[in-house]
């Protein structure tokens, strides 16, 4: 009977050890044989919030940032002597830490590399949000700090990202792009080159294209924030011919009050062999979004890198 009793003790406490494991934070106990107290507790604990992205940001922009450490009650990342804060997803230097409810963050998200992901089916509560998010939008554009990409990618001016951009070229189309994603963007053509010359699909998309847009100095639509094209480090490409299919969400919102549920074979999209070379270096596309914008590509290495990780 004493030996039933252990037997029900030991299993409890391994139901026990999994479920709170499962939480994110793990206790371990060891107890002798006449059930003495825990001489050892250990406690781990998940990563703190920021510390993932920071470390992605880091390992993205190796030769730009210097060290990430957890300080002044944050995760925080060094570049050039200053150091920026996690600040609740707003990537902020200590004088602007505390204006961090006042912002947008920089859009870390979970994205989908290597598969295009399920339309979402979203109920009425979330419909609802979204409704009221962009009709606040209207009054209230959203308002991202720009100081971290600006120093980042030293393109903090009109004129000082206009003098970080280069002239590339993608499978013969040329785009101006600053200088960190055109150097990307020469791997990509490398690697489309040698696909066109085995995959047909691809060569006729790129025949149906009239230009590749890239740098262009504006906000994006409906916010106050700068747009990735005007740092530079985003490209549109543009069809000769939509073929009566949709490629911005914002293109239907005056008629369609469910854009979001669009059909994939109802948008215009870009064959996934073409998004799987630009994600293999650095780059993420639009169309997997659920504000989809199927013809836009922007460099954000570190959302690949959370990706890989995952």
């Amino acid at each position: 009977m004493i030996r039933k009793i252990f037997a029900v003790l030991a299993g409890t406490l391994v139901i026990f050890t999994a479920v709170w494991a499962a939480s994110g934070r793990f206790l371990a106990a060891s107890e002798n044989m006449s059930g003495t107290a825990a001489t050892e507790t250990r406690l781990v604990e998940a990563p703190a919030p920021g510390e993932r992205e920071m470390r992605a940001l880091a390992a993205s922009h190796p030769e730009r940032i210097a060290e990430v450490a957890f300080r002044d009650g944050d995760w925080a990342l060094r570049m050039d002597e200053v150091w920026y804060y996690w600040a609740k997803g707003r990537v902020l230097p200590e004088a602007e830490r505390e204006s961090w409810s006042g912002l947008t963050g920089l859009r870390f998200y979970s994205y989908p590399r290597g598969v295009l992901p399920p339309l979402r089916v979203l109920d009425e509560d979330t419909r609802e949000r979204i409704r009221e998010r962009l009709e606040d939008a209207e009054d209230n554009p959203p308002a991202r700090s720009e100081t971290f990409l600006s120093h980042l990618y030293r393109a903090g001016t009109r004129g000082e990202t206009e003098g970080q951009l280069v002239r590339a070229k993608l499978m013969g189309f040329p785009v101006s792009l600053h200088r960190t994603a055109a150097e990307k963007l020469e791997l990509v053509d490398r690697d489309l080159r040698a696909l066109a010359e085995t995959d047909p699909e691809t060569r006729r998309f790129f025949a149906s294209l009239s230009h590749i847009g890239g740098y262009h100095w504006r906000p994006i639509a409906g916010t106050v924030s700068r747009s990735y094209h005007s740092y530079g480090l985003a490209l549109d490409m543009i069809a000769r011919d939509w073929g009566g299919r949709a490629y911005y969400w914002r293109n239907l919102l005056s008629w369609n009050e469910e854009w979001y549920a669009l059909p994939y074979e109802k948008r215009w999209m870009v064959p996934l062999q073409i998004v799987d070379a630009f994600e293999r270096h650095g780059f993420i596309w639009g169309g997997k979004w659920l504000y989809f914008d199927t013809v836009h590509f922007e460099y954000r290495p570190e959302l690949l890198v959370l990706a890989d990780a995952r």
